[in-house]
């Protein structure tokens, strides 16, 4: 009888074993974090937050993608706020008179100008000036102290400070990672990122929030160490992205409940992370 072969002795598969056998524990220690929310409630904001805390500073190269991101916010937030100044101050004259512009003739030209840019326009000293005579407008002010009403992205004024307006303008602008961190994007599909904590390694998945991307979360939802729910405290009096009519408190306390309540979730620990402090505190 002819002998078998002991391939356990064999140095590469012994190598090899053993890195099979990190591997799996590797694995075993990884803790999985899902972030859930409405959309709006700043769940992204809050993983960029936490990439930079934990995963190290954002590189140039990464913030220099988000320049487009910051001129489209800049430019859609003024165009939002003419286009509700004109639609409150004539639709709802009772309530919303004071937010109409005035009929200066700079205002007038600046709103005009703003209205015709496109989403590929960059801010340049020009768009800086218009915005700079529409920011100051009465009558865009009361809208924005209106913007309940409306789906206006939290970061407007910030980008409409002075400095940072002018930052942004400058031909050789560079976003700060404040700016990243500000920067609103929808987020669509699913958003990986690992970072280790105190010798624990964590993975954390952000999903878009809106009610059409939440079909897409039950591939996030096995093994979860912790679910990372994050609820806008600022929602209390406003609507949802999706339409003018539900309270988007209203739609987180739902979510909420529904997630609590989900067979998924039963072995895992819930996070609920009551967000926007400082806007709700305005």
């Amino acid at each position: 009888m002819g002998n078998l072969c002991n391939t356990t002795k064999d140095p590469i598969t012994q190598r090899l074993n053993k890195e099979l056998k990190k591997n799996r524990a590797n694995e075993i220690v990884v803790k999985k974090l899902l972030l859930l929310g409405a959309g709006g409630s700043g769940k992204s904001t809050f993983f960029k937050q936490l990439k930079r805390i934990h995963a190290g500073q954002i590189s140039e190269k990464e913030r220099m993608g988000f320049r487009n991101i910051v001129y489209n916010n800049v430019v859609e937030g003024m165009q939002l706020l003419v286009e509700k100044s004109q639609e409150l101050s004539e639709d709802m004259p009772d309530m919303f008179s004071q937010c109409q512009m005035s009929s200066d003739k700079k205002v007038q030209e600046a709103a005009a100008n703003i209205e015709a840019l496109g989403n590929d326009d960059t801010v340049d000293q020009l768009v800086e000036a218009w915005i700079r005579i529409l920011w100051s407008d009465k009558g865009i002010q009361e809208t924005f102290e209106a913007r309940a009403n409306f789906q206006l992205q939290d970061s407007t004024a910030y980008f409409f400070a002075p400095d940072n307006l002018c930052r942004i303008a400058s031909p050789s602008y560079i976003p700060e990672e404040e700016d990243v961190i500000r920067a609103r994007v929808r987020t669509t599909g699913i958003v990986e990122q690992e970072f280790y904590y105190e010798d624990n390694k964590f993975r954390i998945f952000d999903v878009g929030g809106q009610r059409n991307e939440r079909r897409k979360w039950i591939h996030c939802f096995e093994g979860v160490t912790a679910l990372i729910f994050v609820a806008s405290l600022s929602g209390y009096n406003q609507k949802l992205f999706e339409d003018d009519y539900t309270n988007r408190m209203i739609e987180s306390l739902e979510l909420f409940d529904e997630m609590c309540n989900s067979d998924w979730f039963q072995e895992s620990a819930i996070i609920l992370f009551l967000n926007k402090q400082d806007i709700f505190a305005e």
